[in-house]
């Protein structure tokens, strides 16, 4: 538990690692001008202990983010949260509301579907005011202006990776980034992130600067796609003149990932000089032109490949992701991905693999997994044991039976 402020009627926060980046944007938009609010806030890294602290705070608002892959863990522990204490309310929003499943809404006092930001400063001033509703109330937040927020909380030490883009112009087949936030992209424009890299400057001497993206190569693109490596200069060296040599720039690594067809030479030529980034994410996903055509990626085989040995020429080691189990894959669809594999690992590439999870509100949402044979199996372990491959696909594909099953 880490109390932030003291005052009645407390605002709970479930800081688990999963969703931090998700709580970082609230407190952000809280602790702002247009926020502007005295509420105490209080942070539990765990469930655990929140149940174990909870019945000292009475009356409280307690709030939560909820992804797919937990929200069946989150609909039993409402229910013990209001046994322990039937005072607090609970306000609960995220990726997997957005998207559409009503049974997480039980025993919520309100949720938000869309974006979070103002609707989270509504909800707060509600609860302050007294409010209590007697049945879940729906905030629908729509298209945020990332300029309007900082990317965390002002004058806290709760930092991490800021916030560039959000929306998506591909709406890939299994994913929810355009789903949550529509096909047109919006930028935190680079004066709004130097401001907060000042104050990241100011919190602590050294700092690693890393971004949250769909594709970190596309920022400030013109059309949204097109690279822009101007202007990717530009925004990297404004950012190492304001942190020097006291800290470190990620740019294109974890957590976020680049798309292979935004890679060039030119490109990979700036990162290499301005960042710290000794590797670079890449998104596969898959390694047959014919499955990546049907998740609507936008790109090919073909790139993937060249992409990674430019980034292999530049000096780079990559990291490229890869899902199994894809739905409508055929057996040539997996030779093919094998085979690519293979020529990737011959250079240098280490793969980063994911099983299918089919999320609400997306294409996939209805599709079952398809089974991964022992072949395929057998071929991801041999890759682990060698030290080619990593990932928790394994873990994924228990994920994906539960739900299915709901």
């Amino acid at each position: 538990m880490i109390p932030l402020q003291r005052d009645p009627w407390p605002l709970l926060i479930l800081y688990s690692r999963r969703h931090r980046n998700s709580l970082h944007a609230l407190l952000g938009a809280l602790t702002s001008d247009q926020g502007a609010t005295t509420t105490p806030i209080f942070l539990f890294p765990t469930e655990r202990l929140l149940l174990e602290e909870l019945p000292k705070y009475g009356r409280s608002l307690l709030v939560c983010s909820l992804m797919s892959v937990d929200a069946q863990l989150r609909r039993g522990f409402f229910q013990k949260v209001q046994s322990v204490n039937p005072r607090v309310l609970i306000a609960a929003g995220g990726p997997h509301i957005t998207a559409g499943d009503p049974a997480t809404e039980e025993g919520c006092a309100w949720i938000v579907r869309g974006e979070g930001e103002a609707a989270f400063i509504e909800i707060v001033r509600r609860f302050q005011s007294g409010d209590c509703p007697e049945r879940t109330q729906v905030l629908t937040g729509g298209p945020v202006d990332l300029n309007r927020y900082p990317p965390f909380p002002r004058n806290r030490n709760m930092i991490g990776p800021i916030e560039l883009r959000r929306g998506c112009p591909h709406g890939c087949s299994f994913c929810q980034t355009s789903t949550l936030f529509g096909w047109t992209i919006r930028e935190r424009s680079p004066e709004a992130v130097f401001e907060a890299v000042r104050l990241l400057n100011h919190l602590q001497r050294a700092i690693d600067l890393r971004f949250v993206t769909p594709n970190a190569f596309g920022y400030r693109s013109v059309d949204g796609i097109t690279p822009n490596p101007q202007a990717i200069h530009e925004f990297l060296l404004g950012l190492r003149k304001i942190i020097g040599n006291q800290g470190r720039i990620y740019f294109g690594s974890f957590p976020s990932e680049v798309r292979p067809d935004s890679i060039t030479p030119e490109i990979l030529t700036i990162v290499r000089h301005l960042t710290d980034n000794h590797r670079l994410v890449i998104g596969a996903q898959s390694g047959s032109d014919r499955s990546l055509a049907r998740l609507k990626r936008g790109h090919t085989r073909e790139d993937v490949l060249t992409g990674v040995e430019l980034a292999r020429s530049a000096g780079f080691e990559t990291i490229v992701d890869f899902i199994f189990g894809l739905p409508e894959e055929t057996e040539e669809d997996i030779r093919e991905t094998v085979e690519t594999i293979g020529r990737l690992i011959q250079c240098g590439a280490k793969i980063h693999a994911h099983a299918f999870l089919p999320l609400p509100g997306t294409a996939y949402a209805d599709q079952p997994p398809r089974p991964i044979d022992q072949k395929l199996r057998r071929f991801l372990g041999t890759l682990a044991r060698q030290g080619h491959l990593f990932g928790q696909w394994q873990t994924q594909e228990v994920l994906a039976r539960q739900l299915i099953q709901n």
